[in-house]
């Protein structure tokens, strides 16, 4: 490459990163997204009906008590503030089971293409309502799981109310393309986080 090729290709940048963040994309590509994430999560949710009212319950083997002591509830700097949930007050097995189920009847839904924004945000505030109750438990796919969710709240690719299943609304827009870009910025910074976590032991170096 000549240097005039060089600087020409660094003029282009500021245009490329515009096309890359806030360019028109089919709502196809974040419709597929959003059917295999929510298929995921919508299995999450069914493993949670398992272990998370034993577990999560008042009386439970992470009880209020211990769930508030793992998170340092009242240390500084510990980021409690930040990890609040209904299950810390609302103590009852019943509870546990209903956001398992809100969260599964929410995941099936965005997956159907049901609710718009809705079906995606009720799934995604299920999954930190678990999440912040224990976050010890979380496993890191379940970490990523939430971020996507989160992310369809930009677009699910399909933005209309209707009460048909659908899986996209073949139209182009920016929220699309973005909702699409975060959720690949995202899983090449988790899968490069991964990856260095791993490479610390020295497992991996001498076999």
């Amino acid at each position: 490459m000549t240097v005039r090729e060089l600087s020409q290709s660094l003029f282009q940048l500021p245009e490329a990163w515009e096309r890359f963040w806030f360019g028109l994309a089919p709502s196809r590509a974040v419709s597929t997204f959003r059917v295999a994430l929510c298929t995921v999560a919508a299995l999450h949710f069914l493993l949670f009906f398992t272990w998370v009212p034993a577990w999560l319950s008042g009386d439970g083997w992470f009880d209020v008590a211990t769930g508030r002591y793992v998170i340092g509830d009242g240390v500084p700097d510990t980021g409690s503030f930040y990890r609040w949930s209904p299950l810390f007050n609302a103590t009852h097995p019943a509870a546990a089971y209903a956001v398992c189920g809100i969260g599964l009847t929410a995941s099936v839904a965005a997956m159907l293409g049901l609710g718009s924004r809705l079906a995606p945000l009720g799934a995604w505030l299920c999954m930190l309502t678990i999440h912040h109750r224990a976050p010890w438990l979380s496993m890191p796919g379940e970490i990523l799981l939430t971020a996507g969710l989160f992310y369809l709240l930009i677009d699910p690719g399909r933005t209309a109310w209707t009460f048909r299943p659908g899986f996209d609304d073949a139209a182009k827009r920016f929220s699309a393309n973005h909702a699409h870009r975060c959720n690949q910025i995202h899983l090449l910074i988790w899968l490069f986080i991964s990856v260095i976590r791993m490479l610390q032991y020295t497992l991996w170096w001498y076999g």
